[in-house]
């Protein structure tokens, strides 16, 4: 499905923490929201703003203060001054009761209407000339007039009670669902920019066969397709709208269960248990989770990426997942998706990641999961790889060669391996591993030379070594770490890790190797000036050594 390129979401605004309570927003703008949130909504004894989150107090001096603007979720403002309302995002606003008449006229600047799954019985948007996604699906209404939408580049209108529809004006709709309504015709001879269009479940019976047969005959990137509607329905005929590889390695991903008890995979991505019932033979699946999702904090500015990207081949071809934050599990094989450049599942709770397939990808960033391994000897491509926050013990990097920034910090990492070609690493964080002293020296051997000379950089950081259990008069040996390109590494011994010094009697050190005379529990703590890390991140390693004693 064709994207939007942020052109709605490049402009929010944060307002969340101005403080400012009087004429921060435009009154056209609050007039209308208060003309609809007023209303009864389909729950007994609330109104629409309640279910938005406004409490009944609010209502009472929203005539004169600004403060309950903030307050209803699904809004997204841009800088003017005041701030004109471009987006609203109230799709199944909670759990799809919002009700009665949405009159959108007084929203000049609006662009993106999200207001599905409710139960709305009139929506007028006559007058928004700007705006360019409609979604309106799973209402209960009766007509829709987008003839002055002039804009409108994305319609959404399924599963209502409409019986007519006039899109002949509107010629730059790429995406077109009105399926599922009493439509008795649908002329979209005008509309030469579609390319996903579904009007199945609609008698059509103001239309001839041949009337039928140019509606569905669809010039899409060269290739035309003809549909039958009294035979096919849209999904049926474009079923190789996307890459058969692609959508396989999404569906078994998608079934398995989320870090949400009772909840798939697919489910936290937006699908139902209804939308994954015909997968295997429809792609209306794919538009959802490929679409913008909504701004669920319009509070913050922030930009929104759509969820996966698809290239322009035919069938299109998966290059770009983002899944961050999505409360997703289980085992991630992208093995399937051999075009794949960008995959973003951070934060999640993913126990396994099969990247081995994936030649062409360039950015990865896997962060804050459940990882125990992570292969990347064929992202010969890789640029950008952040695998932060998981439980990996060892990390080779020697096959990435066009490798500019590792981000390993906060594993178990005991060995990290970083490629010693030409192309130069400009930026490493591996604070909080098991590194050694002498392992941080080689990886900052790869460091850019501009970013050894910073004093603000890379990240090596404090190692936490694996814990050393001896007796009385046995030796430690960190002779290895006692001397590092021709630097004399310092060792600390304390009696905990808030440096209290432990007496010197109680230890001795020669030449990296340690003793200690006396049982308890000791901190040695190893520096060398030779390896150079960011200033407020020193490289040091520590090793907790519990001392028993003999017999």
């Amino acid at each position: 499905m064709k994207k939007n390129n942020n052109r709605i979401t490049d402009t929010a605004i944060d307002m969340g923490d101005t403080g400012e309570a009087c004429k921060m927003y435009n009154e056209d703008d609050k007039e209308g929201l208060r003309a609809f949130l007023r209303q009864p909504s389909a729950e007994a004894g609330k109104t629409n703003g309640e279910l938005v989150g406004l409490q009944r107090d609010d209502l009472r001096d929203w005539e004169t203060s600004d403060t309950w603007v903030e307050k209803v979720k699904g809004l997204v403002w841009n800088f003017e001054s005041p701030s004109r309302l471009i987006e609203i995002n109230w799709s199944m606003s909670a759990g799809g009761n919002l009700a009665g008449t949405l009159n959108a006229g007084l929203w000049r600047d609006l662009t993106r209407l999200d207001c599905s799954g409710n139960q709305l019985t009139a929506l007028d948007v006559s007058a928004l000339k700007t705006l360019a996604y409609l979604l309106v699906g799973n209402n209960r209404l009766n007509a829709l007039d987008v003839r002055k939408n002039g804009e409108l580049d994305f319609l959404s209108c399924p599963n209502n009670r409409l019986t007519g529809l006039d899109v002949s004006r509107n010629t730059k709709l790429y995406y077109l669902d009105c399926s599922n309504n009493q439509l008795a015709s649908v002329d979209g001879t005008r509309n030469t920019r579609i390319e996903s269009l579904n009007c199945d479940n609609n008698p059509l019976t103001a239309m001839d066969e041949d009337a039928k047969k140019a509606l569905f005959a669809l010039d899409f990137e060269g290739m035309c397709f003809q549909m039958f509607f009294e035979n096919k329905s849209y999904e049926q005929v474009m079923n190789k709208l996307y890459n058969e590889d692609d959508k396989e390695g999404l569906r078994m991903f998608l079934r398995q269960p989320s870090a949400e008890a009772g909840k798939t995979n697919g489910e936290q991505l937006r699908l139902h248990a209804s939308d994954m019932n015909n997968w295997e033979n429809d792609e209306a699946w794919i538009e959802i989770i490929s679409s913008l999702p909504s701004n669920d904090n319009p509070s913050k500015r922030m930009v929104i990426r759509p969820e996966l990207v698809w290239n322009s081949e035919s069938p299109k071809r998966l290059t770009e997942i983002m899944w961050s934050r999505k409360n997703l599990a289980g085992s991630l094989d992208a093995g399937k998706w051999s075009m794949l450049k960008s995959l973003h599942c951070a934060d999640n709770g993913i126990s396994t990641l099969d990247v081995r397939s994936n030649t062409s990808l360039d950015d990865l960033d896997c962060s804050n999961n459940r990882l125990t391994a992570l292969n990347t000897d064929a992202n010969t491509a890789l640029f950008r790889l952040d695998c932060s926050g998981n439980q990996l013990s060892a990390l080779d990097t020697r096959a990435n060669k066009q490798l500019m920034t590792i981000i390993g910090s906060y594993n178990q990492l005991t060995s990290l391996e970083v490629s010693k070609d030409k192309t130069p690493v400009f930026f490493i964080n591996c604070n909080a591993n098991r590194l050694q002293l002498s392992d941080l020296f080689s990886i900052m051997e790869r460091f850019d030379e501009k970013e050894k000379d910073r004093e603000l950089g890379s990240i090596l950081g404090e190692q936490y070594l694996p814990l050393q259990k001896i007796r009385i008069n046995s030796e430690l040996d960190f002779s290895g770490e006692n001397v590092i390109d021709g630097v004399s590494t310092q060792f600390t011994v304390t009696l905990s890790q808030n440096d209290t010094p432990a007496p010197a009697s109680d230890y001795s050190i020669t030449d990296g190797k340690i003793k200690f005379f006396r049982a308890g529990i000791y901190y040695l703590t190893m520096t060398n000036e030779a390896i150079i890390s960011d200033r407020q991140y020193p490289a040091k390693a520590i090793a907790k050594i519990e001392v028993a004693e003999n017999g």
